[in-house]
């Protein structure tokens, strides 16, 4: 299988690529210059890969850097993760896609909440938090109305 890892240079990134390497997979990363702020780039990039799957791992992933600017994170995170839904939407025959999720977005739990379910109610409250809630309900929309 053909996989394009955006991200794929950060400590997730990194990981998967290796693990779906050892499978046996193909990892596409895209380089180190896409930009999943650049439409262009991200169409550009799907067309000439034409993967079979995407891991979709680029954000701003470190949480002071993300409340040092939260606009950037928010244009990272949510609009790349947009740009990146829309180039999908754009292919001829649209791949598989994976948007990875934070246990952020659910605040600090209380102890009697504990273990964590992805059905608990969410509580993001820094911007890392929110902006990875924000990708969540964006991806889910979009899975909801094309498929």
């Amino acid at each position: 299988m053909r996989v394009l890892v955006t991200g794929a240079s950060g400590f997730v990134g990194r990981w998967l690529s290796r693990a779906l390497i050892d499978k046996g997979h193909e990892v596409l990363d895209g380089g180190p210059r896409l930009d999943v702020t650049d439409p262009g780039a991200l169409r550009d990039a799907l067309s000439g890969a034409e993967p079979d799957a995407v891991a979709h791992l680029a954000a701003v992933a470190f949480g002071p850097d993300a409340g040092a600017d939260p606009a950037n994170a928010f244009r990272v995170t949510v609009g790349g993760t947009v740009n990146l839904l829309e180039a999908v939407l754009a292919l001829r025959r649209p791949p598989a896609v994976l948007v990875t999720g934070s246990s952020d977005v659910y605040g600090t739990p209380a102890a009697e909440d504990l273990p964590l379910r992805e059905d608990a109610p969410l509580r993001p409250v820094k911007p890392y938090a929110l902006s990875k809630a924000a990708q969540e309900s964006i991806a889910l929309a979009y899975a909801a109305r094309h498929g």
